[in-house]
């Protein structure tokens, strides 16, 4: 039983790239370098952001100042993505949220509470700004009430 059991494994694991070519989820869709980063839809790069705002809230709350910018230079990438990817977003309104994100950055810095809250009532209308001028306004950002993140301390 035991050499069975060792043989079992061992062509297991001999075979396991041949049989993951074969599977059809284990293909790449298209002819994209797997290195390349991949781009979701705008509706998840927009998930991905409206998660990172609920980080920020809470980050700051926390005075946690390098997670903080940290996170606001993620939030930075993620709207470059979006306007680099999607054609036809209100640019003029997407840069309303580049001052913020810089100010969020600089309190981190300073570690200034005040000016972190204000930046991030800025971010926030920014975003609301944003969202009304590309028509669909009813995506209302607000100051967060709790977080989806149980798993992670915002305390230094």
């Amino acid at each position: 039983m035991k050499r069975f059991l060792t043989g079992f494994l061992i062509a297991v694991f001999t075979l396991a790239p041949v049989m993951a070519e074969q599977v059809p989820f284990a293909t790449p869709p298209s002819d994209r370098n797997p290195s390349e980063p991949a781009v979701g839809t705008l509706a998840n790069i927009m998930a991905t952001i409206q998660l990172r705002h609920i980080k920020l809230w809470f980050i700051g709350k926390a005075k946690n100042w390098d997670l903080l910018n940290y996170e606001a230079k993620k939030l930075e990438d993620d709207f470059i993505a979006a306007a680099l990817f999607y054609r036809n977003l209100p640019i003029d309104n997407v840069l309303l949220v580049d001052k913020p994100l810089k100010r969020l950055m600089e309190a981190a810095k300073k570690k200034d509470y005040s000016l972190y809250t204000k930046a991030f009532d800025e971010l926030t209308a920014g975003c609301n700004s944003c969202h009304v001028a590309g028509q669909v306004g009813y995506i209302h950002i607000q100051l967060p009430k709790s977080s989806p993140f149980s798993d992670q301390s915002y305390e230094r």
